[in-house]
């Protein structure tokens, strides 16, 4: 028995979770059957009587009780009504068309959510909204493509680097748009980030030096430091002959964007080391291949290994999406990893064989550090006398010929300051500080 109020309101929220059964039988054969099911402890609920029939509700779990009584007392009954979550869930299951279509438009949902389709443009004044939408465009950023394959924060920082008539960019997403806000250099701030100087990049010594514009503050064959200025970012109205016979400049200078190729030699030494007696990892011809689907932070193994099946091993990762066409990609990827055994070998070397490995080594690591555009000049080599014993460590030295300018904001030179040297000199020692 339950009662009303509050408890009939949970009650027919438990019958509901648990499943109610309605059943039907003739109440001829019913007068012993209520007794043994209120000695069995099967609740009846909603018992009605009509004509030479009776109707009941009984819980789900007591169903199968029920129906045992009833076929051993050989009394026919028959089930009128099923409610409550289970048979909800049932009849949910064989309706597949409608959950297959309820995940799809839950995918398409997601999927249109997590793309970017329209713009907002905040601070702009000087530049229209179109101006801005095509700018961020240029960086891939177009209709259709998804937020999360953006760096955001490096992306704003090369658009200022690449665009100086910006102070700063931000990119935010917002649901499917796009919030670019932007705050616009002053004209007169722009002119002056289109001016500077040119320092050396690096010590070294001017092999090559033609100057197209601005005010050179050393000539070829000078050694440099970082930092010093090379060619001064101004110039002179003028031009004077001073008693040498050579031209000097003369009148008030104004400020310019330098402009010169110049190339210098620089030093870059490393050192190499290689022990007598060495352990190094090699490999063996083995592999292994293992293919994982991967959606959602879940993962599914399709092939291969559950892990590397060796001691030691390099692996290679390599992820595609599924379905991909344009800037729309599905968020299920394919990664495959190619598990390569590797073991330990001891190597065994003199000490000119020691010498010779070291060498290249730091050859292999000066390789690496070369700038792009320089070329190699030539090379010396020498010992390096380690504290350590049974090691070998060789010291080579490369000097490479490279462009060595760098830009830099300097100020002009104060006039009357002792003719040109003296403005050189005073360059030079803000450059050198």
């Amino acid at each position: 028995m339950w009662k009303a109020g509050s408890g009939r309101c949970a009650m027919k929220f438990e019958q509901f979770l648990g499943g109610m059964v309605k059943l039907k039988l003739p109440a001829a054969c019913t007068e012993m059957l209520l007794q043994q099911l209120s000695e069995a402890g099967v609740h009846l609920y909603q018992i009605r009587r009509e004509a030479e029939v009776l109707t009941f509700r009984i819980a789900l779990d007591d169903f199968y009780l029920v129906q045992h009584l009833l076929r051993e007392r050989r009394c026919p009954f028959h089930v009128e009504q099923r409610q409550g979550l289970p048979f909800l869930i049932h009849r949910m299951k064989r309706r597949k068309g409608l959950w297959m279509g309820c995940l799809f438009a839950l995918a398409t949902v997601y999927l249109l959510l997590s793309l970017i389709w329209c713009y907002e443009v905040n601070g702009n004044e000087q530049y229209s909204d179109a101006h801005m939408i095509a700018l961020v465009q240029e960086y891939g950023m177009l209709p259709g493509a998804r937020r999360d394959n953006f760096d955001y924060d490096a992306l704003e920082r090369q658009m200022v680097q690449d665009h100086p008539e910006f102070t700063w960019i931000q990119l935010q997403p917002n649901g499917t748009t796009l919030t670019i806000t932007v705050k616009e250099r002053l004209p007169e701030q722009i002119e002056q980030q289109k001016q500077g100087s040119l320092v050396a990049s690096a010590d070294g010594r001017i092999t090559e030096m033609l100057v197209f514009r601005g005010t050179p503050l050393v000539k070829r064959g000078d050694w440099v430091k970082k930092g010093q200025v090379l060619v001064g970012g101004w110039d002179y109205t003028d031009r004077q002959r001073n008693a040498n016979g050579t031209f000097e400049p003369a009148g008030e200078p104004f400020a310019v964007k330098a402009q010169a190729v110049i190339y210098g030699e620089q030093e870059r030494r490393e050192i190499g080391i290689c022990a007598l007696h060495e352990q190094v990892l090699q490999t063996t011809g083995q592999q292994q291949k293992q293919v994982i689907l991967a959606w959602g932070g879940h993962v599914l193994r399709l092939w291969g290994p559950k892990e590397s099946p060796y001691t030691y091993y390099c692996q290679e990762t390599t992820e595609r999406s599924l379905l991909q066409w344009q800037q729309f990609r599905l968020p299920v990827f394919l990664k495959t990893t190619l598990f390569i055994e590797k073991e330990v070998r001891e190597n065994t070397y003199t000490e000119e064989e020691a010498y010779v490995l070291a060498v290249e080594r730091a050859r292999k690591r000066l390789q690496l550090q070369m700038p792009t555009g320089s070329r190699f000049m030539r090379e010396s080599t020498g010992v390096y006398r380690p504290e350590q014993q049974n090691v070998v460590q060789a010291e080579v030295v490369w000097v490479v010929e490279t462009n060595m300018t760098a830009g830099a904001q300097t100020k002009l030179p104060q006039a009357q300051m002792g003719g040109q040297d003296g403005e050189i000199q005073q360059e030079q020692a803000t450059g050198t500080q």
